[in-house]
This record gives C-alpha cells, sequence and structure tokens, in this order.
C-alpha cells in the first residue's frame, strides 16, 4: 500500500469550548454536520499541562531554512511524531460518524482563517456537510486487507466498463499551510484525543497536492469518505478505476484543477468482491507539498 502523502495533532487549543459531537448520518439522511461551533483562532495555545507538547508541535511546524529563511512543516517528524508508524494505526474502519468530525473540523479551521463562503474557487469552502449518498454511485463497502496491514474498498456488485463509481461530494482543499495545520487543532478538540490522533494518521496517508482551479496555486486535498481508501495498485497490475480528463497536447496535463476533481469511473468490468484500486498520479502533484512549504519525508 502506497501512502497518497500528507498531519495533525493532539493539543488543547485556546479558548475552551464544548466537545464536538460528532453526528452520523441515519435515516437517509443526504447530509450530516456535526453541532455548530464558532470560528476561532488556534494560533495561540494556553494550557500549561501541554506547554511542553505544544511547543514540540509548532517546532515541526515552523521549521525555519536557514539559507532563505523561509518557514515549513516537517511532515515526515509530525508523522512519527503523532504515532503513524505504531502497528495497527490504520487498522480501523471508517464511519460516518468519522467523517461528519473530519468536515467539520474543516469548515472550523477554515472559518478561522476567513474563509466562509462555500464553493469551488481557491479559498472557498469546498464542503459543508457530510454527503454520502451522492459520492458513490455502486454498492461499496470497506474490509481489512490483513497482508497490508491497512484498508480497502470493495464493490458489492458487478461493475460495466465505463459506470460511474464515485464522485467528489466530500473534498475538503485547504488554500493553504495554516488552514491545513489548524484542522488538526480543530480535529484534536473533541473528547476523545486517541481517536482524534487515528483520524489525523488517516488525513496524512489521504491527502494529497494538486493545483488549484486558478491554476496560480496549490491545494492539499482531502476527500472525507471512503474513496480516500481506494489502493494504489500492486505491483504489474493495472488500475481498474480512473477518471475521464482531457489533457493539453502541448504538455500532456490535464485541464481540470483542484479538490473537486472529476468522477472516477470503471476502467474495465469489475466483480462483485474485487477491489477499487486507482493511480494516485491521475490527479496529485507531488511537487505541491513543496510550493505550500510541508515537505520533508525523507
Amino acid at each position: 500500500f502506497l501512502w497518497p502523502l500528507p498531519l495533525l495533532l493532539v493539543l488543547l487549543v485556546l479558548l475552551p469550548v464544548a466537545a464536538t459531537t460528532a453526528g452520523s448520518c441515519e435515516n437517509g439522511e443526504k447530509s450530516c454536520h456535526a453541532d455548530d461551533n464558532s470560528a476561532e483562532s488556534f494560533d495561540s495555545f494556553d494550557s500549561a499541562d501541554s506547554a511542553d507538547s505544544v511547543s514540540e508541535f509548532l517546532d515541526l511546524w515552523n521549521l525555519v531554512d536557514e539559507d532563505d529563511d523561509s518557514v515549513w512543516a516537517d511532515m515526515r517528524a509530525i508523522w512519527l511524531w503523532l504515532g503513524c508508524n505504531d502497528e495497527g494505526a490504520f487498522a480501523d474502519l471508517r464511519t460516518d460518524a468519522d467523517y461528519v468530525l473530519l468536515v467539520d473540523a474543516y469548515v472550523r479551521s477554515m472559518a478561522a482563517h476567513g474563509h466562509t463562503r462555500p464553493g469551488k474557487a481557491f479559498g472557498d469552502v469546498t464542503v459543508t456537510d457530510y454527503n454520502p449518498r451522492d459520492a458513490f454511485k455502486v454498492p461499496v463497502e470497506l474490509r481489512r486487507i490483513p497482508e497490508i496491514g491497512g484498508r480497502g474498498v470493495f464493490v458489492l456488485a458487478d461493475v460495466k466498463a465505463g459506470e460511474m463509481v464515485w464522485r467528489p461530494t466530500n473534498a475538503a482543499e485547504f488554500p493553504s499551510r495554516e488552514t491545513y495545520r489548524d484542522f488538526f487543532a480543530a480535529l484534536a478538540r473533541g473528547d476523545d484525543p486517541v481517536r482524534g490522533r487515528a483520524l489525523g494518521c488517516d488525513v496524512l496517508a489521504w491527502a494529497y497536492a494538486t493545483v488549484s482551479t486558478d491554476e496560480e496555486n496549490y491545494v492539499a486535498c482531502c476527500d472525507f469518505d471512503h474513496s480516500s481508501l481506494m489502493n494504489y495498485p500492486s505491483e504489474g497490475e493495472e488500475a481498474n478505476v480512473g477518471q475521464k480528463v482531457t489533457v493539453r497536447e502541448e504538455d500532456g496535463r490535464r485541464t481540470l484543477f483542484g479538490c473537486q476533481e472529476p468522477p472516477i469511473y470503471a476502467l474495465r468490468d469489475i466483480k462483485a468482491g474485487e477491489e477499487v484500486r486507482i493511480d494516485y498520479g491521475e490527479f496529485a502533484e507531488t511537487e505541491g507539498w513543496q510550493a505550500m512549504e510541508m515537505y520533508s519525508w525523507g
């Protein structure tokens, strides 16, 4: 299993607020959301008990390059600090309640930096409520895969070549390193820090960088639904799902950008019980992490 690339933190933040209570999708609801919370800034910390932990976390996000004085985040160090290399870190099967919590943390972290307008343009809030019903167009389920120590997405019915499998309805777009950092701070403010740490490790593994819709910036993306658990093809195998994207003749690059990427279709007939595999190279722009000053995975 190959990680798509970047984060999290488990710490106490600024003003005390009620713990976030994740909701869940019940009775066929089209979308779900957690309890509303007022927007706050996560740039300051005042918990004496967690002072050392906070200082360590901020150090990892605010490393200074002595050559040009630029500030960047050491993603590999953050990964290790969270315990993402621990045995069983990626064993849990994610639920609706988990995705609701992730969307809520995203909305609050964006609002803390003045991003409140829903939309698809650079800086817009791209998902405001978890919407599972419009995501997968074929029946799927998550399963543990012991041989890789992780999980995968499996179809429950035959899928014909060319059939739409999934569309991006829960894609979160982070326009800056600060909004991405504070997403993890918001995520950790619930009453279950162990769960928060595990979800943070998941996002680190799921997230990818890509070009923004205006083609002038890079953004960090993460789909808060089962699609993030689609694995890369094993060696010698080919993806069985992918995008239908027009590319430019001059450089071979795709013409659609941003986290609201095109839907995913079956590239061949897929039998019931077969795992869905996708080529991350279709949408991930690995240089984006360095452009957003979040790198050093070596």
